[in-house]
């Protein structure tokens, strides 16, 4: 459409950029909600952070069974628009309106009590986390639009897409919410314009992106598969490794929610950090330190193998957290400051190593499938795994909400969760750190037969 007139090279070039680019929206909705949520809700708005728990464990059962079926469904079903494409359209609008919803109660609600608050939370988050599962037939059709080779490449693109959309939330965090939350609090109706605007900006982004997408790449052409469900199914339970790998990013997602979700209200309730220059520096911080950490990562998994630099994040993690017991003994502030930076470089380490990879584990493994069966069913591989992850997610943001809503420490203001958090997380990534060495296979011998045809 448009593309046909390009050079091959050239077409081949622009597809993957169109391809990718609904990332960035689709990152910019998860991160803006991963990050800020529970602090608008509990912070700002005032919610337990019990209620807020319970609502976003919800959001994840939601998410989980609509990957499953959206994965599923899509594989099963070929439309005049493919397999995907249909899917793409009715869901990224839903996902653009839930997000202005959830993150923009005031704009609806006349009684912002915590009744309500709640209610509200609660209702939407399980409707944009059901239509978030529009990145599962998205995801899914990378395989059929690109060949093996060119796959590597989209990947980049969609990686460099996340880092963009984290950095700019990570920002906006730390210099611009934070910044605000005095006049929200001062005003229970009041919606700061420099709040409402990115938040129009980011919906409507999310329903160009994803339909820029949808009409100018080509309908996948129609194959025919030949298994049902519950032949899938049984395949995918006798892939032993297939399994294993789903419990280890579950096992994983369970500590790595907690930590996406507490960071903000962390830095901004333990490490007490004020006025604008510190915000700056903070939000700098995760902005460089994702995209420099993620390089870094990336190189590191070309030279030591996937599961190896895996450990290494894992241990990252298994060190640096358990300081979360020391922030309270810290009587200077500036040393309290110093040793929060040195912390938040470490959370940032570990959440952009991590967020490599699930799209690497999961591509790898539907092509694993497909050299033993002779089917790529990328749809229902890239689906079924949401169903234990966002269970074990939800009971993740369950527990967190139920650690920070343990009593204050009179001396110093604040739940004695955001001191638990820590060792309590550090506990999980060492299970997860013996489990993957013991039982996870992650690097796969048909890889290096795969590279030389590439390099040919």
């Amino acid at each position: 459409m448009g593309l046909k007139k390009l050079s091959k090279q050239e077409n081949v070039k622009m597809k993957i950029l169109i391809f990718a680019f609904p990332r960035l929206a689709s990152s910019l909705t998860l991160s803006f909600v991963g990050l800020i949520l529970f602090f608008l809700y509990t912070s700002i708005y005032k919610v337990n952070p019990f209620f807020v728990g319970i609502a976003l464990g919800m959001g994840f059962i939601s998410i989980a069974i609509s990957q499953f079926v959206l994965g599923w469904v899509s594989d099963a079903k070929y439309t005049k628009l493919g397999r995907r494409k249909p899917y793409i359209i009715v869901l990224a609008p839903i996902l653009a309106f839930s997000f202005t919803c959830l993150l923009l109660p005031r704009l609806f609600l006349q009684n912002t009590d915590e009744i309500n608050l709640f209610i509200w939370l609660l209702i939407w988050d399980v409707i944009f986390e059901a239509s978030y599962g529009v990145t599962t037939p998205y995801q899914s059709w990378l395989a059929e639009q690109f060949s093996v080779k060119d796959r590597p490449k989209v990947s980049q693109y969609e990686n460099i897409f996340n880092i963009l959309a984290s950095g700019i939330i990570g920002v906006y965090s730390f210099v611009v919410l934070t910044k605000i939350k005095n006049e929200m609090l001062a005003n229970p109706t009041s919606i700061p314009l420099d709040f409402f605007l990115p938040i129009l900006i980011i919906g409507i982004m999310t329903i160009l992106f994803f339909y820029t997408c949808v009409f100018l790449l080509p309908t996948e052409p129609k194959f025919k598969i030949e298994s049902n469900l519950v032949q899938n199914l049984k395949e995918i339970l006798r892939n032993k490794n297939y399994i294993k790998a789903i419990f280890m990013i579950g096992f994983t997602s369970f500590t790595l929610v907690q930590i996406s979700n507490i960071m903000l209200n962390f830095i901004d309730k333990v490490v007490n950090i004020s006025g604008i220059i510190q915000y700056a520096i903070s939000g700098s911080i995760i902005f460089a330190g994702t995209i420099i950490l993620l390089h870094f990562w990336r190189r590191f998994i070309n030279k030591k193998g996937k599961k190896q630099v895996l450990k290494y994040v894992f241990y990252f993690g298994i060190f640096s957290l358990p300081f979360t017991f020391v922030f309270p003994l810290i009587p200077s502030e500036l040393i309290r400051l110093i040793i929060g930076t040195v912390f938040l470089i470490c959370i940032v380490s570990i959440l952009s190593g991590w967020s490599l990879y699930p799209y690497i584990i999961y591509a790898d493994l539907a092509e694993d499938g497909q050299k033993r069966t002779g089917e790529l069913k990328a749809g229902i591989y890239t689906g079924f795994p949401s169903i234990i992850l966002n269970l074990i997610q939800s009971l993740g943001i369950m527990f967190l909400g139920y650690l920070l809503s343990l009593p204050d420490i009179l001396s110093l203001g604040y739940s004695i969760g955001y001191i638990l958090w820590g060792p309590l997380c550090s506990f999980t990534l060492l299970l997860a750190w013996i489990y993957t060495k013991k039982h996870v296979k992650l690097d796969f011998e048909w890889e290096n037969q795969d590279q030389n045809l590439k390099t040919d």
